[in-house]
C-alpha cells in the first residue's frame, strides 16, 4: 500500500516548485512522512472501530448454528423411526406390521 501511496506522491511532486524548494533529499523524507501518517491514521482507525465486517463470535455462531441444524435433520429420521417403534409395541402392533 505505501508504495502506491509513494509512487502517487512521485507523480505528483516531480519537478515541483515543492521539489526545488526543499531539494530531492529533504523530498523524499517528506514522502515517507506523509506514507506513515496516513498508515497510522488507517490503523488508529481500525483500532478505534468497535464494529467488524466479519465478527468473530456471529462467526462461530453461525457455524454452531449450522451444524445444530445438520444434526438435527441428520437425527430425525432415527428419533422418528425409535418413536414409531416405541408406539407400535405399546399398542402391541410391533409384530404385525413390522
Amino acid at each position: 500500500m505505501s508504495k502506491s501511496i509513494s509512487e502517487k506522491l512521485d507523480n505528483v511532486v516531480k519537478e515541483s516548485m515543492l521539489e526545488q524548494f526543499l531539494g530531492t533529499e529533504n523530498m523524499e523524507d517528506l514522502k515517507k512522512k506523509i506514507v506513515n501518517v496516513i498508515v497510522n491514521q488507517i490503523k488508529d482507525d481500525f483500532s478505534e472501530n468497535s464494529y467488524y465486517l466479519l465478527s468473530p463470535d456471529n462467526v462461530a455462531q453461525e457455524i454452531y448454528d449450522d451444524i445444530v441444524d445438520d444434526i438435527k435433520e441428520e437425527i430425525r429420521p432415527i428419533i422418528k423411526e425409535k418413536i414409531l417403534q416405541k408406539a407400535l409395541k405399546e399398542y402391541g402392533l410391533g409384530d404385525e406390521l413390522c
